[in-house]
């Protein structure tokens, strides 16, 4: 928008110099000068955002989608009493799981050796299923199991 009232007050002074748009000489000065222009030039943005702001925050108080739903938080633990509410919540859910400890115990050990622990943390690098362009069962689906695989004897009976 600067740029545009820039422009327009170059273009208007440019016409005495190049003669084009005669009828912008001198319409800069006037504007610039004029209050109900500047009044306009705010309360028009304002007046027009308004409703939409206000939409978009009656509908987050009253139907919250679910990624709203789970922001929410997030600036109460941020802000000035974030530490205190954190805390709450950590104790709440300390108790919680000083409870639930013995629920979840395993009752029964495995030996298990050092390279199953070493790859169970680690994990696989891949999966033949993640975004691929065709999934295994497609793959599988598109051989013919009727006809003979190139490496099988042709023998008929």
């Amino acid at each position: 928008m600067a740029l545009w009232m820039v422009f327009f007050g170059f273009y208007s002074l440019l016409w005495p110099i190049i003669p084009i748009a005669p009828n912008m000489q001198g319409q800069a000065r006037m504007m610039y000068g004029c209050l109900p222009f500047w009044v306009f030039l705010l309360l028009i943005p304002i007046t027009c955002l308004i409703p939409d702001t206000m939409w978009k925050i009656l509908r987050g108080m009253y139907c919250p989608s679910f990624a709203e739903k789970i922001q929410e938080p997030q600036p109460i633990m941020q802000g000035r009493y974030g530490k205190i509410i954190s805390n709450v919540v950590s104790k709440s859910f300390t108790e919680r799981a000083q409870l639930l400890k013995n629920a979840f115990k395993k009752n029964t050990t495995i030996p298990q050796s050092k390279s199953f622990q070493r790859d169970f943390q680690h994990g696989y690098a891949f999966s033949q299923e993640e975004n691929g362009v065709l999934s295994q069962t497609e793959i599988i689906r598109a051989y013919d199991t009727t006809k003979p695989s190139r490496g099988a004897s042709t023998a008929t009976l």
